[in-house]
């Protein structure tokens, strides 16, 4: 069973129930603060169990906490994060993303508490991608280090209002991993570091360290180490 039908399922369920579901689907999860987005459990999503009696325990404890996952390799999905605040969202840059064909397929699309968007995907097994963000595109991507909250999780939100995360649709097509590297470039192009010279070129002491290399290499080696030192 995967995160999304996890999702169908605890439609309606309080949140004791829905951490049950998501314990018996062996999805791995963790509690926050009632009404927000932060760990209740000091090392955060690190803390993710997937024991029933861990699960019962911390939900009698604090029956109002909302329900964390954490993504990459320990959950099996990594997800985009499209946010949206007064100050502007990332539906544009999603877009564009779309666009490019940098998302294949996703597996849910929860609406966020803030009418921001998640956008669920498979995670790669053995080549874990890591959690990062690009701010000025007001996206960031959830994977090998985060964690996002899950339905039916509620949110206190600046006016006052409790809103939760709903599922608002599967895939159309089967889920597909994502390249977080091509989508980090296309939101936040970065330019490659550039060689700079030191000034004045070789300190002494580099020449003469670099020399003493080049003169302990072999006959057969010195002159390929030659032309690396040139």
């Amino acid at each position: 069973m995967g995160v999304a039908d996890v999702f169908k399922e605890v439609r309606g369920l309080s949140l004791p129930e829905a951490a049950a579901r998501f314990t018996a689907a062996r999805v791995p999860i963790f509690p926050c603060v009632p009404g927000e987005k932060r760990p209740l459990v000091e090392h955060g999503f690190r803390d993710a169990s997937l024991n029933p009696a861990q699960i019962t325990a911390w939900w009698q404890r604090w029956p109002g906490a909302n329900i964390g996952m954490p993504t990459g390799l320990l959950s099996g999905v990594d997800v985009i994060d499209v946010d949206r605040k007064p100050g502007g969202d990332g539906f544009t840059g999603f877009q564009r993303l779309q666009d490019a064909g940098l998302i294949p397929g996703w597996s849910a699309m929860v609406m966020t508490p803030s009418g921001g968007m998640h956008a669920y995907f498979p995670a790669p097994r053995f080549e874990p991608q890591r959690s990062w963000q690009a701010a000025n595109a007001h996206i960031d991507f959830r994977g090998e280090g985060g964690y996002v909250v899950v339905p039916p999780s509620v949110v206190t939100q600046p006016d006052g209002a409790a809103r939760p995360y709903l599922l608002i649709s599967g895939s159309d097509t089967a889920p597909r991993r994502v390249n977080a590297g091509a989508i980090r470039q296309l939101l936040d192009p970065r330019e490659p570091a550039k060689y700079r010279p030191r000034p004045g070129g070789l300190r002494s002491q580099d020449a003469e360290r670099l020399a003493g290399w080049v003169a302990a290499l072999g006959e057969g080696e010195r002159n390929r180490g030659l032309f690396w030192a040139a």
